[in-house]
């Protein structure tokens, strides 16, 4: 069996789509670094925030408690509220820790720029990316008769039936969006740790001074 001309399409719509997701954030990051020389090792950092708060600490729980509570419409909109809640503490925290411990020395906008292209860019690489790539890979081992597990050719041909250009833009429109809103979010970070740091030498040296003039 050969993959017919449509099956092809839809498989190099989806390659191209995870690829974008893979390499946009490493082009990003260099344009940015070219522009402004912005450090690497802040990608790099943000990269490893997001994977060791997101993916090793939060997923591996987080998953399966909506999996098993998902499906029960009394816990839909609790689940839907605890999981952006512990998105945002998760992330948000993560980002805070990386500030005081990665980057110490480079407390700047450029460097918090290059912060949350990591944290956005592993995230666009590994939900979307890697997943887009997988699936074009996994169609066209279907649609060759390689693959015939009849579970996973229905899943695959559900697919591709649905799947469109529009589709695959819409996913690399929605990473880019996101990977904004990861940068944004790390200026804001950088903000409020800034202020935490600048409120806590206030009152260090309040101390100070009251124990100095008494």
């Amino acid at each position: 069996m050969t993959p017919s001309g449509g099956t092809l399409a839809v498989e190099l719509w989806m390659a191209l789509a995870g690829v974008a997701c893979i390499a946009g954030p490493v082009i990003a990051a260099i344009w940015w670094h070219r522009r402004t020389g912005a450090v690497y090792r802040a990608f790099l950092y943000g990269a490893a925030v997001f994977f060791l708060f997101q993916i090793v600490l939060r997923l591996p729980w987080q998953i399966p408690l909506v999996a098993r509570f998902g499906s029960n419409p009394a816990w839909q909109l609790p689940l839907l509220a605890f999981s952006a809640f512990t998105a945002a503490l998760f992330e948000e925290g993560g980002r805070y820790a990386g500030y005081r411990v990665l980057l110490r020395d480079a407390w700047t906008m450029r460097v918090a720029v290059m912060y949350g292209l990591g944290h956005g860019g592993l995230e666009a690489m590994l939900l979307v990316g890697v997943n887009l790539v997988a699936s074009a890979v996994t169609l066209h081992l279907v649609s060759a008769g390689v693959i015939v597990t009849p579970r996973i050719v229905t899943a695959m041909h559900a697919v591709a039936a649905g799947y469109t250009p529009v589709a695959a833009l819409a996913a690399v429109v929605e990473r880019a969006t996101a990977m904004a809103m990861h940068v944004g979010l790390s200026l804001v970070v950088l903000t409020l740790t800034g202020l935490i740091l600048y409120w806590r030498m206030r009152r260090r040296n309040a101390k100070g001074l009251t124990r100095f003039f008494w």
